[in-house]
């Protein structure tokens, strides 16, 4: 895409001529995850990153070309600057390098006018020029007033409930204690410390209904607290768990109530595939907005730590600049899945491998390498976005996984058969790249899925696939270089095979759902790479 002949007619112009800082937003689609992600562009987003997964992504551009196609574009890093007022700035004199870049993007303007601007270069211009700058104070400046829009129609619509006399919060306290921001900032000032003008709440945020909840609340019953369980000791199975699953044989799976084996295609019931999922403390979420409520979850409880901690001087953090999958999506439908059966980094605690092995073992990531860990819907029928969270992840079964993929797949005119060829190809491409990564180990990495809810949308959006998260993921120069270093090492040599398994068991689940709902397996065996599983022992 090219910049429109007046910004390319339009002499370069120093962005800390117009502003110090630009302030981001809150990504609406964050469906998952610990730590807010910003919007940086139309076609960009920034989270918060430790060295560890910038290194990652790095490492795999120079050495592992053929896992690019399935990862975000890495475009880079930021330092971004947090405020304990207000949202997150990058501020000019903190990132020298970004400036950098925008004067060389607007060198040579004759030549580029003749060629296609990379995806850098069309960030760039929509974070610095001039017209962009505009834009995002304006753009900040609507977000602030629908906040508070948004706090007064949370007020309005849950008044002050006495707490009974229990250790455990109910539903109402929940919903309380999640919507009551006031505490992380003056309700009555924006960003830039203004007045607030008075509005009126808005008919559409009166109708919005949210069910997620915090970290620190235990609604469901395969929650675990947060300290490890006194009645486990460091040789407890749970505690020295594989790569892999310990107990690899059909029947000995079975025969576990918390990890029942993936129903072959034949004996799955396609009445559950129909509906959502029941759950008696989690249902569906709706709302008329695209926002996932996650986001706002997310963003409230890292403003509540910032502001705990108290610092005389605004912290510095350093963000990776990530391709948004979103972009140009009318109504974004997204689904994380966290891969792999281990669910912890090398360089855990005891108390981490406990608690996460605990909550692999009692969810599907044991029993199929893969869990739910959020997802929005959007149904076209009844003109609202659908949301579930990690909570309801832990819960299923592997009947009701399946089912909860044919939901995702819903757009409110039934499973969308067109898109399971297109995952299935995506799913065993994937796979046979995994497979030649020896000594590579993905954990805690999780797979995104997203399509395009917009069924006016000729012609439609082709699905994407991509890996993403990569904190406690491991390369092989990572095994050479440190493995006598790591206190809980890979078990095993080769490549990652819980990850393979999970991958595999996604490949059983839209195998059966395509059958279920009228497919021809005659249309998936012209897939390449068909067979990359079978000579993968699990």
């Amino acid at each position: 895409m090219h910049p429109s002949s007046q910004e390319e007619n339009d002499d370069y112009v120093d962005p800390t001529k117009l502003t110090a800082s630009i302030p981001l937003l809150p990504f609406d689609n964050q469906v998952g995850g610990h730590a807010s992600l910003f919007r940086f562009s139309k076609r960009a987003i920034c989270k918060p990153v430790c060295s560890k997964e910038k290194q990652f992504y790095e490492h795999l551009a120079q050495q592992h070309s053929p896992l690019l196609p399935f990862m975000c574009q890495y475009l880079g890093a930021l330092n971004v600057t947090y405020h304990q007022q207000g949202l997150p700035e990058i501020h000019f004199d903190k990132n020298e390098p970004l400036l950098n870049e925008w004067k060389q993007c607007n060198q040579n303007k004759q030549n580029r006018r003749r060629q296609t601007l990379s995806l850098q270069e069309q960030v760039l211009q929509e974070v610095l020029s001039p017209q962009a700058i505009q834009e995002r104070l304006r753009q900040v400046q609507q977000w602030q007033q629908e906040k508070l829009l948004r706090r007064q129609s949370q007020r309005e619509s849950l008044p002050s409930i006495p707490s009974p006399p229990s250790s455990l919060p109910t539903m109402e306290d929940r919903h309380r204690r999640w919507f009551d921001t006031s505490h992380l900032h003056d309700e009555h000032t924006d960003f830039l410390g203004r007045s607030a003008p008075t509005t009126t709440l808005h008919p559409r945020l009166r109708q919005c209904r949210l069910v997620s909840t915090p970290d620190f609340i235990s609604p469901h019953p395969f929650d675990l607290p947060r300290q490890p369980s006194s009645d486990l000791d460091e040789s407890d199975t749970l505690f020295t768990m594989e790569d892999i699953p310990i107990t690899t044989s059909p029947a000995a799976l079975a025969s576990s109530p918390s990890t029942q084996l993936l129903a072959p295609p034949s004996t799955c019931s396609s009445s559950s595939l129909t509906r959502p999922v029941p759950h008696s403390d989690a249902e569906w979420s709706t709302r008329q907005t695209p926002d996932n409520p996650w986001s706002l979850q997310v963003y409230q409880r890292d403003r509540q730590r910032m502001q705990q901690q108290h610092h005389r001087q605004d912290p510095v953090k350093q963000y990776i600049v990530l391709e948004d999958l979103t972009d140009g999506l009318r109504y974004p439908c997204v689904l994380d899945l966290k891969m792999g059966v281990r669910q912890y980094g090398v360089d855990a605690t005891p108390a981490k491998v406990k608690s996460q092995s605990l909550k692999s073992l009692q969810s599907t990531s044991h029993s199929l390498g893969v869990r739910v860990c959020g997802m929005q819907v959007y149904d076209n029928v009844n003109q609202q976005f659908l949301f579930q969270d990690k909570y309801f992840g832990r819960t299923l079964t592997p009947d009701t996984f399946q089912s909860t993929l044919a939901t995702y797949l819903d757009n409110g005119h039934g499973c969308q058969l067109a898109f399971i060829p297109i995952i299935l190809d995506r799913l065993y491409r994937l796979a046979d790249v995994i497979k030649s990564m020896d000594h590579y180990r993905f954990y805690t990495s999780s797979l995104l899925i997203i399509y395009d809810g917009d069924l006016d949308l000729l012609p439609p959006r082709k699905l994407d696939l991509r890996v993403i998260d990569f904190a406690h993921c491991m390369t092989q120069q990572d095994m050479v270089d440190h493995g006598h270093e790591f206190a809980y090492p890979p078990s095993h040599s080769g490549p990652d095979l819980g990850y393979l398994l999970g991958l595999r068991s996604l490949v059983h689940c839209f195998q059966s759902l395509y059958q279920l709902h009228g497919g021809h397996p005659d249309d998936l065996a012209q897939l390449a790479y068909t067979h990359v599983f079978d000579d993968l022992s699990f």
